[in-house]
């Protein structure tokens, strides 16, 4: 009836710490749970924070080198072909586990789906564009992934699901799978997995970021799906976006060949789900700030703030790059690409030391003040610019050097002039509120001009924010 025990249970239950005293090099932060197979924390390393997944190896009833030789040929694929891929950096085994590593992420889509501030439509299309160029650039490199069920949804394609021989009934296809790789194997099993099926499970996800976390298939559905009693109409009617409803729909068709690659959905929503700009400028340039070695988060500020104006040349048009230019102009701000980089610095490289940049914030406040600023109030307020923050955002966070700090903010505040409220009061003021705390006495000042600035440009205020 199902009570047979598979693999020998442990006789006693030991902490993921225990399995982990071999890398001298890691250092447990923080559990993240465990699942059926899986230890799971965040840990400390020399190069910051990381996941660590431990598979205890109990009594070593299983082989892990061919598993461990599989993930070394993926990575070997997908290193410097697959930007948007996260792979595992490093797999090691030990005398009683197997240890994954890969970089930590602060948080998954769906909790950040339910994070203030809520992601805005244009995010989301940004997001979707980027898990398809994952997609696109896995097969390219011919690896697929072997999506697994959860307690809560399932988003294994139909096509994985078979008749167990004699009865009739369903069953999944990782079930059979544990069966099999129960036994020592040279060659771990993948089940013939298909570009299409990889398709099927970005469809779901697509649907989940869409809808705001709602899940279109728990098992039962999915099996129902199978079988043509079930369809997430009334669920993917709620995507308002026409053609974001048209990829998801074709995505989650229930024939494999019916569905397309990701490469010819990408083509396919070009200027219609995915803006034009997504292809021509935004992912080559926020590619170079995913290369390894990472870049310091000083290098970044001034590689952005030196290109800012070529930024919003391309997401808000030529009006917008000659505002800028005339408002750096009156801040007495160096000709574009010189920054604040010293004479002998090279090129890419933050000038040491705690000089602040050698131009001001311009001192009239608000919008409308003069010519130039009262032609960026409405018509040249530009909701692409969302889609930058993150970058400069995360690097002025992370700045160790006055100057540069000082920089950050200062293109925080460019950037401000061209942004909706919204924008302005959930995304940029948090982040110069964390200037104030600085322990420099000029980025604390220069924060407090920033926030007088920015609160200024702000027009109308909504009712949720009326505290502030």
């Amino acid at each position: 009836m199902g009570n047979r025990v598979a693999v020998s249970v442990p006789s006693q239950i030991l902490p993921i710490e225990f399995y982990l005293k071999e890398l001298s090099d890691i250092h447990v932060k923080a559990s993240l749970g465990n699942t059926c197979f899986l230890k799971v924390a965040c840990c400390l390393s020399r190069e910051g924070l990381v996941v660590v997944k431990v598979f205890v190896n109990n009594e070593n009833h299983l082989k892990l080198e061919p598993y461990r030789d599989l993930l070394h040929r993926v990575h070997d694929h997908l290193d410097n072909a697959a930007p948007n891929c996260l792979m595992y950096a490093a797999v090691k085994i030990t005398d009683t586990a197997g240890v994954l590593l890969r970089q930590h992420v602060d948080k998954s889509l769906h909790e950040r789906i339910s994070t203030r501030p809520f992601l805005t439509h244009l995010e989301k299309t940004w997001l979707a564009f980027q898990l398809l160029c994952a997609l696109r650039q896995a097969h390219q490199a011919q690896v697929m992934w072997p999506t697994r069920p959860s307690r809560r949804t399932c988003y294994i394609a139909p096509e994985r699901f078979r008749y167990r021989e004699g009865d009739g009934r369903d069953v999944s296809p990782d079930g059979e799978a544990l069966e099999r790789e129960a036994s020592p194997s040279p060659n771990p099993p993948l089940h013939n997995l298909t570009p299409a099926m990889d398709v099927f499970s970005a469809g779901c996800v697509l649907v989940e970021l869409f809808t705001e976390g709602y899940a279109p298939f728990d098992l039962t559905q999915l099996l129902a799906y199978r079988k043509e009693l079930y369809h997430p109409t009334r669920l993917v009617d709620k995507i308002h976006d026409p053609h974001v409803q048209t990829l998801v729909l074709s995505m989650l068709s229930r024939d494999p060949c019916q569905r397309r690659g990701a490469g010819d959905y990408l083509e396919e929503q070009r200027g219609l789900a995915f803006p034009d700009y997504f292809y021509s400028f935004l992912w080559p340039y926020g590619r170079q700030f995913a290369g390894h070695p990472k870049r310091p988060p000083d290098v970044t500020i001034q590689q952005i703030s030196e290109s800012l104006n070529d930024i919003l040349l391309n997401l808000c048009g030529e009006k917008v790059a000659e505002l800028d230019k005339t408002y750096m102009a009156r801040c007495g701000a160096p000709p574009s690409g010189q920054g604040t980089r010293g004479a002998d610095a090279p090129p890419g490289q933050a000038t040491r030391g705690a000089d602040a940049p050698s131009y001001r914030l311009h001192v009239k406040y608000g919008r409308g003040n003069d010519q130039d600023d009262e032609s960026a109030t409405s018509d040249e307020r530009c909701e692409a610019l969302i889609l930058v923050l993150p970058f400069i955002t995360a690097a002025y966070r992370s700045a160790a050097l006055c100057s540069s700090k000082l920089l950050g903010l200062q293109t925080l505040m460019r950037v401000a002039r061209f942004c909706p409220d919204d924008v302005i009061l959930d995304r940029l003021l948090p982040t110069m509120l964390v200037g104030v705390e600085s322990a420099e006495s000029s980025v604390r000042a220069c924060a407090v001009d920033c926030i007088t600035h920015s609160l200024a440009l702000v027009a109308a205020i909504p009712e949720m924010m009326s505290t502030i």
